[in-house]
Parts: C-alpha cells; sequence; structure tokens
C-alpha cells in the first residue's frame, strides 16, 4: 500500500469512528459546561467561507475507446514534443510519442461555502466546493496545450487512407469539480484555551468534468482542523482535509473523430476512463455566527 493511501485512509478511519463514537449527551442541552457557554454562546445558524491548497490524488488512471461491436483499443500514443501543429485533424503524423499517464498539478482555484447550524459542540452543516487541477505542464512541449492530447488506437500502429482511419483523441483539459457535501462535525471544547480542535466527517454527490463530460458521483469526506474564536461571533479556521469519489468509472467521454474509421462505429465514438479520485489538502476561512 502506498504512503498517501495509508496516510488517507488512517485520516478518514480516525475522523469517522471519532464521530460516530461520540457520546449522547454530546447532544444534550445539559451537557452545555462554562467553557463551552463562553466559548459558543452564540449558538444557532451559521455561515462560512473558506479557500483551499491541495492537488488531486488520481491513482489508477486508465483512459480506452469504449468498447462497442468488438472494438478495442490496442495502443496510446501521444503528440511529438516538438510538434506545433495545433489542428486535431491534422495531428495523425504528430502521434510519435508513447503514452504516459497524466501528472495533475497542484490546486489553487478551490473554495468553499457552508451554511450550518451549531448546537452545544455539534455542528451539522451542508457545504458547496469548487475545486480544479490542471494537467501538468512541465514546459516540454513547443505547444503547451499539445500536452493535453490522446490517441487511441485501434491498431499497434496509426493507419490513414482513403478509406478511413482507426483512431480516436481524447483531449484531457483537467479535472473540475463542484460538490455538495452533508458534514457532521464535533468542536473538541478545551478547558483552558480558545483554540477549539475539531473533526467533520461527511458524505454526498458531486458533478465532475472531465474530458469535457459532466458526471455526478457519489463522495465522502474526512477533516480535521483549529478554530479561533477572533469575535463574539466570527471564527476563523484552518483544516486538513481528504475528499474522496465513490465510483472511479467515467464512461461516454467525448472524443474527436479526426476521419471516417476503418471499423465499426465509424463516424462516432466514445472513451472510458477509469480514475480513483481525491483531493487532499488545507482549508482557510472564517464562519459568521448569525
Amino acid at each position: 500500500m502506498s504512503c498517501v493511501k495509508k496516510i488517507k485512509r488512517n485520516f478518514l478511519t480516525v475522523s469517522l469512528i471519532t464521530i460516530m463514537l461520540l457520546p449522547l449527551q454530546a447532544f444534550s442541552i445539559d451537557n452545555v459546561n462554562g467553557n463551552i457557554k463562553a466559548l459558543n454562546s452564540q449558538g444557532g445558524l451559521y455561515v462560512s467561507g473558506s479557500y483551499k491548497v491541495g492537488f488531486f490524488d488520481v491513482e489508477d488512471f486508465l483512459i480506452n475507446e469504449t468498447v462497442f461491436n468488438g472494438t478495442q483499443t490496442k495502443n496510446k500514443l501521444q503528440l511529438s514534443k516538438d510538434s506545433k501543429e495545433v489542428n486535431p485533424l491534422r495531428f495523425r503524423d504528430h502521434f510519435k510519442e508513447k503514452y504516459k499517464p497524466p501528472v495533475f498539478d497542484r490546486s489553487y482555484l478551490n473554495f468553499t461555502g457552508a451554511v450550518g447550524y451549531l448546537q452545544n459542540n455539534v455542528r451539522i452543516e451542508l457545504e458547496c466546493s469548487y475545486e480544479y487541477s490542471d494537467v501538468q505542464d512541465d514546459d516540454s512541449y513547443v505547444v503547451k496545450d499539445n500536452r493535453r492530447f490522446i490517441s487511441l488506437v485501434r491498431g499497434e500502429t496509426i493507419s490513414n487512407g482513403i478509406a478511413g482511419t482507426n483512431y480516436i483523441i481524447a483531449e484531457n483539459k483537467g479535472i473540475a469539480s463542484v460538490s455538495l457535501i452533508f458534514n457532521m462535525c464535533y468542536d473538541i471544547i478545551p478547558e483552558y484555551t480558545y483554540v477549539i480542535p475539531y473533526l467533520c466527517a461527511g458524505a454526498g454527490g458531486e458533478f465532475i468534468n472531465m474530458f469535457d463530460t459532466v458526471k455526478m458521483k457519489l463522495n465522502y469526506q474526512g477533516k480535521i482542523g483549529l478554530s479561533y474564536k477572533i469575535m463574539s461571533n466570527v471564527v476563523a479556521f484552518v483544516d486538513g482535509y481528504y475528499h474522496g469519489i465513490a465510483d472511479n468509472k467515467f464512461d461516454h467521454l467525448k472524443v474527436i473523430v479526426p476521419d471516417l474509421l476503418l471499423s465499426y462505429p465509424k463516424a462516432s465514438s466514445s472513451a472510458t476512463a477509469n480514475a480513483n479520485i481525491g483531493y487532499m489538502g488545507v482549508n482557510l476561512g472564517v464562519r459568521f455566527i448569525l
């Protein structure tokens, strides 16, 4: 098992078990002591906003032409790094590089908003977030966008003649997602400090845009963080999070068909990708108690 897999498995296990084993007294008004009253005297509704810095954890990425009537991807190629061609319909003679699974960049364009309800030291919230990660650019391509294209070949080599061709093209524009997650959080109220540790676990759904195709998937999330009450109704927080996708299959992805294909389907096709996708990172934000 890889180091990343161990980290995320342990992270989620600790978060989920802790939330599930919370004593029932945590939900009882009678359990509110002096310290909790002082720190969480304004229970009720709250809204929050945050900025995320993280990276997409994409493992076991595999893409092929969707199997139809016996079609099979036998080879995959990428464009030559020195190619200056920009028209996908003219890429045929430029697919010379051996295919390598994509590497996704660290993600900086991530934002989250949430609305929730606080009672004692338990919070229940609905979180909406946006995350995006592009295909890594290592500056090796003369035309930067050419790193995105993959040829899915029905034979060992690309052929093209009067009768047609034997390959299709997939364009990887990165991964973007919009998610909705119901979180349950537990604030661990300390006795002598205003810094409050907390744990969250949640599940929901999200829309993932991959290869210009949007798919809906179930998701899950764990967070461990610290919050600090800077005003009577304003709380700053920072947490580490892992957000995973429950299903790893993405089918009927859009492709480019550069010419009539030699075998069926001849005029149209699609691709199917398998990828274990997750996001890991740090979340910085502010919570406003209403």
